[in-house]
């Protein structure tokens, strides 16, 4: 029962692994809250799914943005004075 739970707990951390179009916002404030604010902001406005994997050498949620929409999501968070964006 051990070894199925570890591997099914293994598997769902590798299935959520960022690819190369994962980003997230970064807020001015320098707050990783505000960061995450904005970023679940600026998904929601564009229809995608905020902290959609895991960006596991920065250690933090980034959501997954297609091309078709990638300056739409720069755009979102460059709306706030200061704002800028973060590639996985």
């Amino acid at each position: 029962m051990k070894t199925s739970t570890i591997t099914i707990l293994l598997f769902t951390a590798l299935a959520s692994a960022c690819a190369d179009n994962a980003f997230r916002c970064l807020h001015p404030s320098g707050s990783q809250n505000d960061d995450t604010i904005q970023t679940t902001e600026c998904s929601k406005q564009l229809g995608l799914v905020p902290d959609s994997c895991y960006c596991t050498h920065r250690t933090e949620y980034f959501v997954e943005v297609p091309q078709e929409k990638f300056q739409a999501f720069v755009d979102c968070c460059q709306s706030v004075d200061g704002g800028r964006y973060l590639e996985c």
